[in-house]
């Protein structure tokens, strides 16, 4: 099996339909895969940099805190910081068997045990696909 790497997620696409809703028959040499999949797996790397980043944010903060009467300018950097761990919350927004969507030119195609699968950049992904 595949082990993505960095922030790389493993995603099995959908697979198109060989015949059109009219019954007419696609060629295997037009078939291709729809712009959608489920997600397989996803890699280790970029997030747990992350966690680090993040937990050395908290400590410059909770430094910041500890301060008697902190100047406007440490206040200013308090907030900057904050706001900065805000956007490290949401690092990984999908999850295995997220059903996704991506461009067609994302991705690289991989064959392993006579299955099709793309590998990718998490940030490739456009959106998560939730059932009504």
């Amino acid at each position: 099996m595949i082990r993505p790497l960095a922030g790389r997620v493993l995603i099995q696409p959908d697979v198109q339909a060989k015949e059109t809703a009219s019954g007419l028959a696609i060629p295997d040499s037009h078939f291709e895969y729809e712009m959608s999949g489920r997600v397989v797996m996803i890699g280790s790397g970029p997030a747990s940099a992350h966690k680090v980043r993040r937990e050395s944010l908290q400590m410059v903060v909770q430094l910041l805190d500890r301060m008697a009467s902190p100047c406007a300018e440490l206040k200013a950097v308090r907030a900057s910081v904050l706001g900065i761990l805000a956007r490290y919350e949401n690092m990984s927004e999908v999850k295995v068997g997220d059903h996704v969507a991506f461009p067609y030119t994302a991705g690289t195609v991989m064959d392993v045990d006579g299955a099709r699968y793309l590998l990718m950049n998490e940030d490739q992904i456009v959106a998560v696909l939730e059932a009504e």
